[in-house]
């Protein structure tokens, strides 16, 4: 999870996550998934941003954006 996240910081262009992040409670809220599972989560993170992109809104993933997805993940399948 923390190489992803750092592959966000370290790729040219545009930063892909705020600087705000918690990967620690990131970490600890993954822990039992698989990587297929955080693979769809991020999916779904860049799916959201792309319609709020859309629709004018350009913004980096939050914290928060990681944390609703992880949760709806986790509730909703």
């Amino acid at each position: 999870m923390a190489n992803l996240i750092a592959r966000g910081f370290d790729s040219e262009g545009p930063q892909l996550f705020t600087t705000a992040l918690d990967v620690p409670s990131i970490v600890r809220a993954t822990d039992e998934m698989t990587g297929a599972d955080i693979n769809e989560i991020f999916r779904r993170i860049r799916f959201d941003k792309a319609m709020a992109e859309v629709k004018g809104a350009v913004t980096q993933i939050s914290h928060d954006d990681i944390m609703i997805q992880i949760h709806k993940f986790k509730t909703l399948g």
